[in-house]
C-alpha cells in the first residue's frame, strides 16, 4: 500500500505496531524486517534498511 501511494508511511508504520503488538503478520514495507537477516544482525540492519526505505521514498516524490 505504501508502495502504491495508497498509505502513507506514518499509518502503514503504525498498522505494523499495532501487528507486532498482536501478534499478527507485519505489512509491506516492515515484513521484511521479519527476516532471518534482522534475527543475525539486529538493529543495525533495522537502521539501514529504514534509510533505505526513506531514501526511495525521497527519490520517487522528486520525479
Amino acid at each position: 500500500e505504501v508502495a502504491r501511494g495508497e498509505t502513507d508511511f506514518a499509518s502503514a508504520t503504525e498498522y505494523a505496531c499495532s501487528a507486532v503488538r498482536h501478534g499478527l503478520d507485519l505489512p509491506a514495507p516492515f515484513a521484511a524486517l521479519d527476516t532471518g537477516a534482522y534475527r543475525d544482525r539486529g538493529a543495525l540492519y533495522a537502521v539501514k534498511w529504514a534509510e533505505k526505505t526513506f531514501e526511495s521514498m525521497v527519490a520517487e516524490t522528486a520525479d
